[in-house]
């Protein structure tokens, strides 16, 4: 039997469909907790496949494929648990994780396993970030917006602030939506 962390990495393909056949369940079965470095590589591989599934109606084949091809950084797990990430998991596999880069007041990234799109899971994520925002004592945050993910964001309380290109870790130049919210309240 695989221990936690080994049950951390093991690829999420597959299983989406069992998730998806859960309905109700699948939610309050959810666990919620800071990132660690040892989720990088499950992290990782949902946000590939999250960039496959989610982004194509919206980029150029060529970018999704680029954008999703991109190794894994070698420090992504140092920036999971420094930039404040939370994962959330089902049954000890990843199935979504959002994080804040503090210094930048930015949401640095949601990203949902695409068999759970559209079930509140990513605005939970969001919502946890952005009260770790509050608690920080940040008035607003921003963020780069896929153009994919604009729905969800101005839904989410987000305006729009200008239309332009955020550049990854790795370079790649992607089309965004600036988008920026201020936070009432304190967490």
């Amino acid at each position: 039997m695989p221990n936690q962390s080994q049950q951390r990495t093991q690829p999420l393909r597959g299983r989406s469909a069992d998730f998806r056949s859960l309905g109700d369940t699948t939610m309050s079965s959810i666990v919620f907790r800071n990132a660690q470095s040892s989720d990088a590589a499950s992290a990782w591989a949902l946000r590939t496949e999250a960039i496959r599934s989610n982004c194509a109606s919206h980029y150029s084949k060529e970018i999704v494929d680029s954008w999703s091809a991109m190794p894994m950084p070698t420090a992504f797990g140092e920036v999971l648990e420094k930039e404040q990430y939370v994962v959330a998991e089902i049954d000890g596999c990843i199935v979504g994780f959002a994080g804040l880069k503090a210094e930048a007041k930015e949401v640095d990234a949601v990203f949902v396993t695409p068999a759970l799109v559209r079930t509140g899971l990513g605005k939970q994520l969001l919502e946890r970030v952005e009260s770790q925002a509050r608690q920080l004592g940040f008035k607003a945050v921003a963020l780069h917006a896929s153009l994919n993910s604009v729905p969800f964001y101005l839904r989410s309380g987000y305006s729009e602030i200008a239309k332009g290109f955020h550049s990854t870790r790795s370079g790649l130049s992607i089309a965004c939506v600036h988008m920026e919210k201020q936070l009432a309240g304190i967490a």
